[in-house]
């Protein structure tokens, strides 16, 4: 009995030894890196087993850095590792003195900008931005300095007082102990710094660890895409079309005739191999001079079968979307960053006589306020109450949202603006554009929704009446005429009921003229 179970265990393993074999076989593209100033980086050394492919890096030397069985484990799509354009476009510095292993040749690590001010949400004194912690706790030292001196000398100043009215009676002790007291704060901290470098040198020196930052979901655009390289659209609603402005690109393409060379058939994305639209990703053997260039650089497509919508996104999860399908509960977090980015392009007039105006105005813009996010008319009468305080839950939940909806209007969405100029022939017409998000109030117009507060949204009538884009001030107004913003108060039997919001003309001479601003204006005019 034993003899036979052997015997079966035995035939068993021999028959699948032929799916461990197969299992074994399977390959990757191997890379290995070297890092150091002036150093290779990460190379591609062929396709091997993964356990062979870091054998052979640590025999020669070199990193293990990746067995990529995609385009999307290739090192240039380490989170880490920058090229220039991609890490100026995140306002950071890359770091062209030390080549990382992980990362292809001329890419890099990317570290925050210091040059460039935060603002700060509070003034420390005169200060209202800092470039680092360090200047920070400079700042908070030196006013806290003057404040402390100010208080030492108000001290001493009662203490002499304390010490001139006891002079008489000879009780001069507390006052002194007044005086000495304060002096010795003060001097404590004037020279704080010095009892501090003497103890250890490096507690005065607020140096913070410099740290590499990480990519951010970026819109698929200019040099980043493969339809930049090849100077044409391969795929999608714009097939055929060139990589220019006028086609609805960001940028125009130099290589429009000259182009890149891409490997698609070693594409791989959602939209399947060689789609060439958005989401797939490429690798790029040569410029168009015929130079090869670094081993494992790769280019995604952001081809869409849709006009108006942009590729957002990268590989698998990357996805065609327009600036309303960006949302709170969207795979894309909406940011002012991402909105900016799915801006639709321009029109401009024909007009050659006043070539600055448009024919087609769009905006494309962050927002929390909950008019635009909260598909409600709860308390639409207050839905102009400029909020204050701090961003929170309970500012939504003030003015009567419940829980679920205020964690929704506080994740914020995109919100989109767009102006048909041929229709926009006075300035009271800004009033009634529309501003729409997927999820909002269906009936947003820009004469209602909020430009001050912690709601305030970055395009309102105030901006679009100020920057006239359809040129409505002189339609209206003449040449010279303008659009001008302003509120004013509607009253009735001495009490406000309401406020009213106008974008009107005034001509040169800045005169109102007759017949502008809106219903709620007149209504003011005849109850007044």
């Amino acid at each position: 009995m034993f003899r036979r179970t052997c015997t079966a265990i035995t035939a068993l393993t021999l028959l699948m030894l032929p799916l461990f074999a197969f299992a074994a076989e399977a390959t990757c593209t191997c890379f290995c890196g070297v890092g150091g100033k002036n150093a290779a980086g990460a190379q591609s050394v062929g396709d091997y087993t993964p356990t062979d492919c870091q054998a052979l890096c640590t025999s020669s030397n070199k990193v293990f850095v990746s067995c990529a069985t995609d385009v999307e484990q290739y090192p240039d799509k380490n989170a880490r590792c920058f090229d220039k354009t991609t890490c100026e476009n995140q306002n950071g510095t890359l770091d062209i003195n030390y080549q990382p292993a992980e990362c292809p040749k001329n890419y890099g690590f990317c570290y925050k900008n210091a040059t460039k001010p935060l603002a700060l949400s509070v003034a420390i004194g005169t200060t209202t931005s800092v470039t680092d912690y360090s200047q920070y706790m400079t700042a908070v030292y030196t006013y806290g300095l003057g404040i402390a001196t100010t208080i030492a000398i108000v001290f001493v100043m009662i203490g002499g007082l304390q010490y001139v009215l006891a002079a008489g009676t000879g009780d001069t002790a507390k006052a002194k102990a007044r005086i000495r007291n304060a002096v010795i704060g003060l001097l404590l901290l004037l020279f704080a710094y010095t009892i501090l470098y003497t103890v250890n040198p490096r507690l005065v020196r607020l140096q913070v660890p410099s740290l590499p930052m990480v990519k951010r979901v970026e819109i698929i655009s200019g040099a980043q895409s493969c339809e930049y390289l090849y100077g044409e659209y391969k795929a999608g609603v714009l097939a055929g079309h060139q990589y220019n402005v006028a086609s609805g690109a960001p940028k125009d393409s130099p290589y429009v005739g000259k182009p890149y060379t891409i490997d698609d058939t070693d594409s791989d994305a959602i939209v399947g191999i060689g789609a060439q639209k958005c989401g797939s990703i490429s690798v790029v053997k040569s410029d168009s001079s015929g130079t090869a260039v670094a081993e494992g650089t790769t280019c995604q497509y952001e081809a869409c079968d849709e006009q108006g919508m942009l590729c957002v996104g990268s590989g698998k999860s990357a996805e065609c979307m327009t600036c309303q399908d960006v949302t709170g509960t969207s795979s894309i977090s909406p940011s002012t960053a991402v909105c900016a980015a799915l801006t639709q392009p321009d029109l401009l007039s024909n007009n050659p006589e006043d070539p600055a105006t448009y024919q087609k105005k769009n905006y494309c813009f962050y927002t929390i306020d909950p008019a635009l996010t909260i598909s409600t008319s709860t308390l639409a009468a207050a839905a102009l109450i400029p909020v204050t305080g701090g961003l929170s839950l309970t500012a939504y939940t003030a003015l009567g949202y419940t829980e679920d909806q205020a964690k929704t209007a506080l994740k914020g969405a995109c919100a989109e603006v767009s102006l048909d100029c041929s229709k926009i022939n006075k300035c009271s017409d800004y009033d009634q554009q529309q501003a729409t998000t997927n999820g909002g109030a269906d009936d947003n117009e820009l004469e209602d929704i909020r430009y001050e507060g912690i709601f305030a949204n970055s395009v309102n009538l105030l901006t679009v009446c100020g920057e006239d884009p359809c040129g409505a001030g002189e339609k209206e107004g003449g040449e010279g005429g303008s659009c001008v913003f302003g509120t004013k108060t509607v009253t009735a039997f001495g009490y406000d009921i309401a406020q009213s919001y106008d974008c009107v003309a005034v001509d040169s001479s800045g005169k109102l003229i007759s017949g502008g601003g809106t219903l709620s204006t007149l209504f003011e005019y005849f109850i007044d």
